[in-house]
């Protein structure tokens, strides 16, 4: 041991595992002499970068499997990729600010119902329009300073907890390996998120000022319930403008490759699906009818009260339902993407076994040696073994998958082992044996503006290739796209013969274990591959897919923690309206116990009305961020496949939200003195 190296620059490469050796020595330690993975080439002053990578590249040319790209290039390349991903993060957090802005809305609303009288004395001592504006709108900026103050470092200390579940996350969907385990924070970012809060709260605070600003001098002298105020919101035109936000968010992100634009359409889809279920709650409502003569007297009143149900409540249930269907959404997403993995492996992955290296990037295996080929073909009970190679390439300034299968992959009998998307398979495959044509994926497809029939160009070392496009099929090996060839093909044009995987087929009668055991005791303790089972290989890219998405677990509990706090303060604004209406049914003969029961059972409701737009929400949202978002900012074209797992989980966070907001109000609704509410009228 020499010494050891300080915490920042190459001692962050994986997470601070590191040795650091000279490479002849890790050459014999390892057991690799002669092996390097990479070769850093450092020019001559005035020697152009172009024109040497020319050079390198023609003098690679015979050599397989070997390129030269600029570090600054493929840098750039690598930071694209997480700078949509950190755009896609930044999104989804995004809605539950959009949560916090309705919550905090609530919030000072319900303050300025409660000083009603308070403004009405100060505008008769003088105060004019702009005094009670500023004096609400500084409330509501001195709630979002609290807030920021306890929200960052509450968003540091997430950050800590979900970083390896990111990291996870970021590897597996795009392939590539993380070398850090620490977390950054940046001064900007801090800024950023003191900014989002006091923004989100002085926009959350606009609408109670304009309603602070009616309040007249009459206010300080008027006692009693204030009169009902008319429906305010949404504003007219406001569901409108949403909806026309969205749709030119989408156009951004389709057209201009924006995933900026893509986070706008996302919050104003959600701005647009709150106030729409605003608009149609008293629809849902009258389900509630029928039931209502077998709910007892504190049932009937929940309900009657929710068939004409006020804006504080149907925003609360609005609010509900968004982080309702942020849940179902965030469940649907990531089953579209296991099932749609799990769907293309069952269709590409015919063998009884599969063997590759044991080192992976994200969830591709790196190459080993052809060889091994004839080494496996020597275990008994092997009948038949393909190989399968998924090499990195650059093509129009990204980088793009090529795979290579045998010919005997592309066989007539083989078409359902492909999901056509455009092109005939039988004639598609026949060509590709040919060696004169290709598949490209989906995403290959969308991203490069190539149809069945074009010749994309591509830069081998032999030369440009320009196969002729003959389909388009289902893959899930690079978010930017692959081109799929046979496996002479690729080898004529890349001169490599390294493999990713062996799909090894058994002869007939021979025994699965048995083959397995020899395989990983033999050829596989030597050369460190892993051997597995078309089971295990579908368990190991499921139990990869729910590592991606476990940090999605945390997105969902906070906006219905946002809900579950915004339903606890229009109960109590409701309330604070309906305080004569209470010491009545007090005086009629009303228990206690019945008040508070029917004040739980509003909020009840509101979470029955939550689930039912979260349902609807969830299905939209669904569309939207599997179809388009996920797509356009991450690069995967993923078939939708619905969470049903979620449905149930949603349905008891709809009560388990709703039901405990509403027993601290109930419980103070309870205990308003009835003598004190009645002499107020």
């Amino acid at each position: 041991m020499r010494g050891i190296l300080p915490p920042g620059g190459v001692g962050r490469a994986y997470g601070g595992n590191l040795l650091l050796m000279d490479v002849v020595g890790a050459q014999v330690v390892l057991g690799r002499d002669r092996m390097v993975d990479e070769v850093d080439v450092t020019l001559r002053p005035g020697v152009a970068v172009d024109d040497a990578t020319r050079a390198i590249d023609a003098a690679l040319a015979s050599t397989p499997g070997l390129e030269a790209v600029a570090p600054a290039r493929r840098s750039e390349q690598i930071e694209r990729y997480l700078r949509s991903y950190r755009t896609l993060l930044s999104g989804i957090s995004g809605l539950a600010l959009l949560a916090a802005i309705f919550v905090a809305g609530s919030a000072v609303g319900t303050s300025v119902a409660a000083r009603r009288r308070e403004i009405g004395l100060l505008r008769c001592v003088g105060a004019v329009h702009g005094h009670v504006r500023r004096l609400v709108l500084g409330e509501a900026i001195t709630l979002g300073a609290v807030g920021a103050s306890v929200g960052v470092p509450l968003g540091m200390a997430l950050g800590r907890l979900l970083l390896r579940s990111v990291s996870q996350s970021a590897e597996l969907v795009f392939s590539m390996k993380m070398l850090t385990a620490g977390l950054a924070v940046s001064p900007a970012t801090l800024g950023l998120g003191v900014a989002s809060g006091l923004t989100a709260a002085l926009i959350a605070g606009w609408l109670p000022a304009r309603d602070a600003l009616r309040v007249g001098p009459l206010a300080a002298v008027r006692r009693g319930d204030p009169p009902p105020a008319e429906r305010r919101w949404p504003a007219p035109g406001t569901l409108a403008l949403a909806l026309a936000a969205t749709v030119a968010g989408l156009a951004g992100e389709i057209w201009l490759d924006s995933p900026w634009s893509g986070n706008v359409a996302a919050v104003a889809a959600d701005f647009a699906l709150v106030i729409l279920f605003m608009r149609r709650a008293e629809v849902v409502t009258a389900l509630l009818v029928p039931v209502r003569p077998r709910l007892g007297i504190a049932g009937q009143l929940a309900v009657d009260r929710l068939i004409r149900i006020p804006d504080q409540l149907a925003l609360a249930a609005g609010v509900l339902a968004l982080g309702l269907g942020l849940m179902l959404m965030s469940g649907t997403l990531a089953r579209s993407f296991e099932q749609s993995v799990l769907d293309f492996i069952r269709h590409q992955v015919r063998a009884d076994l599969v063997v590759a290296s044991a080192a992976t990037t994200g969830w591709i295996e790196a190459p080993i040696e052809e060889s091994l080929t004839d080494r496996l073909l020597a275990v008994p009970g092997v009948g038949r073994v393909e190989r399968l190679r998924l090499a990195e390439q650059e093509y129009e300034g990204s980088r793009i998958s090529v795979d290579s299968l045998d010919d005997g992959a592309f066989a007539p009998e083989r078409a359902s082992d492909f999901t056509f998307a455009a092109g005939d398979p039988a004639t598609a495959l026949a060509a590709v044996r040919t060696g004169s044509a290709a598949l490209v994926s989906r995403n290959f497809a969308r991203h490069f503006h190539v149809r069945v029939g074009d010749t994309p160009t591509i830069r081998t070392p032999a030369g440009p290739f320009s196969p002729r496009v003959v389909g388009v099929v289902v893959d899930y090996v690079s978010p930017r796209g692959s081109i799929v060839l046979s496996r002479a093909t690729y080898q004529r044009w890349w001169n490599d013969h390294a493999v990713n995987r062996f799909h090894v087929t058994l002869a007939p009668g021979a025994d699965a274990e048995v083959v397995r055991r020899a395989i990983a005791g033999g050829v596989g303790a030597v050369e460190g591959l892993k051997v597995l089972t078309q089971r295990e290989l579908y368990a190991y890219h499921q139990d990869a897919v729910g590592r991606a998405f476990r940090f999605t677990r945390a997105l969902e509990v906070l906006p219905l923690i946002v809900a579950g706090l915004g339903l606890a303060e229009a109960l109590i604004a409701v309330s604070l309206d309906r305080r004569r209406e209470f010491a009545l049914l007090r005086a009629a003969g009303a228990t206690r116990g019945q008040i508070a029961r029917s004040v739980v059972g509003e909020a009840a409701g509101v979470g029955f009305l939550g689930l039912a737009g979260g349902l609807v929400m969830g299905a939209a949202l669904a569309v939207l961020w599997v179809r388009i978002t996920f797509a356009y900012q991450l690069g995967w074209d993923v078939d939708l496949h619905v969470s049903i797992a979620s449905l149930p989980a949603a349905a008891v966070a709809a009560f388990l939200v709703s039901i405990p907001a509403g027993v601290l109000p109930a419980r103070w609704i309870a205990r308003l003195p009835v003598v004190e509410a009645l002499r107020e009228g």
